[in-house]
């Protein structure tokens, strides 16, 4: 039953990284966005982008194994679940089956309006008629399997999408306190060093140069008026 069910769940693994893989993508665009705007500068934008570029790399990888973590576990782990509604729907599942083949005999009925909802007449079936409905041993063990098999796939499926949205989007992407939307804070740039902060907020050599030269015009003309005053 588990390579069936490996063979039946063969494509969650593309769908959960793609759907991740989206997420990342709108994140991303969001994070920049939201640092060109709050930046207001091209140039300090970029190198500030550069620096985050850093821990947010990592922390998508983490969203992207997580997601894989949960396509391992489910596809090739063991077959197992404490969830009642695997048992329900197997019964289910079973009580359809069986129904389909017994109405499908050619069975009597009792007298009643037929054709009408009310007082229409009740199917009778008889009892060689049933036992025609029996299988064999190989029929019933296929039928059994393919029962278990679509009851699990349900409850497993519904698990696995909870999963990836829990913890791969959820906490790795979104609400995580590593997560990408919390990597830029005071904390992140309270780490960097001296000389990090002048490398991405600091003003360029000719800019430097040119404000050392505008104070020392400034104070040779205030040392004029000065002198200009006496």
């Amino acid at each position: 039953m588990l390579s069936l069910f490996a063979e039946q769940s063969r494509a969650w693994g593309f769908y959960a990284l793609n759907h991740v893989t989206k997420v990342i993508r709108k994140i991303h665009h969001f994070n920049y966005k939201v640092l060109q705007y709050c930046s207001n500068d091209d140039a300090l934008c970029e190198r500030l982008w550069d620096k985050l570029l850093q821990p947010l790399l990592p922390s998508y990888e983490k969203a992207l194994q997580q997601a894989s973590f949960l396509v391992e576990i489910e596809r090739h782990g063991n077959l197992m679940t404490t969830n009642h509604y695997f048992a329900e729907n197997v019964r289910k599942a079973r009580e359809a089956r069986l129904k389909l083949q017994l109405e499908a005999l050619n069975s009597w009925q009792t007298e009643g309006n037929l054709g009408k909802t009310e007082g229409a007449g009740e199917p009778l079936l008889r009892l060689k008629d049933i036992l025609g409905v029996v299988m064999s041993n190989d029929d019933h063990t296929i039928q059994d399997l393919h029962d278990t098999l679509k009851s699990y796939y349900k409850v497993a499926r519904k698990r696995f999408v909870d999963a990836v949205c829990l913890q791969a989007v959820g906490h790795f992407l979104v609400s995580g306190k590593t997560s990408p939307l919390w990597i830029f804070s005071p904390h992140f740039i309270g780490k960097m060093s001296d000389a990090e902060l002048h490398q991405i907020a600091g003003d360029e050599d000719e800019t430097i140069r040119r404000r050392n030269m505008l104070e020392t015009e400034l104070c040779s003309l205030k040392t004029g008026e000065k002198i200009l005053e006496t």
